[in-house]
């Protein structure tokens, strides 16, 4: 029988986990990556095709099938894309995601990405991957966006959800070293004015005109 979830999607290093942990310590249960009783918070589940990267074993484990989309109270999460694009540099090392993510994008997004070269460079293949994995999540239909770095969205949360939402309190909670691997900043779209643009629209759009403005000015 399908049931009604808490279902927070988003893209890998975005704050999914630390989203995970903050609705777990408001009570719910809503693991990170696995069906819980309440939800869960999943980047991997915007595919909404039964596909998972392949290093996802655990997968499996779970029945997605019970989970009721029209009823769902689906969100996004998100936060400062630029301060994202270091990380999700470094997981799209890992070849496995980037790999599943542009095969869903393709399949699915409402989007032409036909635009993105993904063999530029680790930088412009991380910032194109951002934008058309959040263009996909919206095929979801996601209630709001909570954006970590927001406080303020924390009681929007808690309107949308119904439930008081108590912050955890380690921010940098499933952080992942490679992150470190990279140095970019927003002056690396003056190479790539084209990825540039789309990109500060989609600030825009998340709610981040600071991020905005900054990639705008070098363009």
């Amino acid at each position: 029988m399908k049931k009604s979830y808490v279902i927070g999607l988003g893209a890998p290093c975005t704050g999914t986990g630390y989203t995970a942990k903050t609705l777990q310590n408001s009570g719910l249960d809503t693991p990170h990556e696995g069906l819980g009783n309440d939800g869960v918070v999943y980047w991997v589940l915007a595919a909404r095709d039964g596909t998972h990267p392949i290093n996802h074993v655990w997968y499996n484990s779970y029945d997605w099938s019970k989970i009721d989309w029209e009823t769902s109270k689906v969100f996004q999460v998100a936060r400062s894309p630029l301060n994202c694009l270091n990380s999700i540099a470094g997981h799209s090392n890992t070849k496995s995601a980037p790999r599943f993510m542009w095969a869903a994008i393709e399949k699915s997004a409402s989007k032409d990405w036909e635009f993105v070269n993904r063999n530029f460079s680790s930088f412009v293949n991380s910032a194109s991957l951002l934008m058309a994995w959040s263009d996909l999540v919206q095929n979801s239909h996601p209630g709001m966006i909570y954006r970590v770095d927001r406080p303020k969205d924390n009681e929007k949360l808690s309107d949308f959800l119904g439930v008081e939402i108590k912050p955890y309190t380690n921010k940098k909670h499933n952080s992942k070293g490679n992150s470190n691997l990279y140095k970019y900043t927003y002056k690396n779209f003056k190479k790539y004015p084209k990825v540039g643009s789309s990109f500060a629209d989609w600030c825009d759009w998340l709610g981040y005109p600071e991020d905005a403005k900054k990639v705008r000015s070098v363009l």
